[in-house]
């Protein structure tokens, strides 16, 4: 999956420039196993149209047993922003990265 957006989360972007996204998503054959991989990459800074930010997230979810009542859903994300932090008391800016982890299990107590 590809696409091109005008900003991340907004109707009207604050630089009028393209971010790109897309995903790689894949299912096993017994349906047991899912990886998801997504990323957007785009100038995100107002009038600033060479400072990307980026991001990736990852995600695998696991049928733990054969009748599918546990599950295990883990995975996170990755950012990056060129020039995008302001370094306290100069004029100067630096690189700002953030990361985030989870990991879920699940038990599903009833069938419909």
């Amino acid at each position: 999956m590809a696409g091109i957006v005008e900003g991340w989360d907004v109707f009207k972007d604050n630089n009028s420039r393209p971010s790109f996204h897309g995903a790689f998503i894949w299912n096993s054959s017994d349906r047991r196993y899912n990886w998801t991989t997504a990323w957007i990459t785009g100038p995100e800074q107002p009038d600033n149209n060479h400072d990307y930010r980026s991001l990736v997230s990852g995600y695998l979810t696991v049928k733990l047993d054969a009748g599918g009542r546990w599950l295990l859903a883990t995975g996170g994300h990755y950012g990056v922003e060129a020039n995008a932090a302001a370094v306290p008391g100069t004029d100067h800016r630096k690189n700002a990265d953030w990361y985030a982890y989870a990991a879920h299990l699940f038990y599903q107590s009833t069938r419909n």
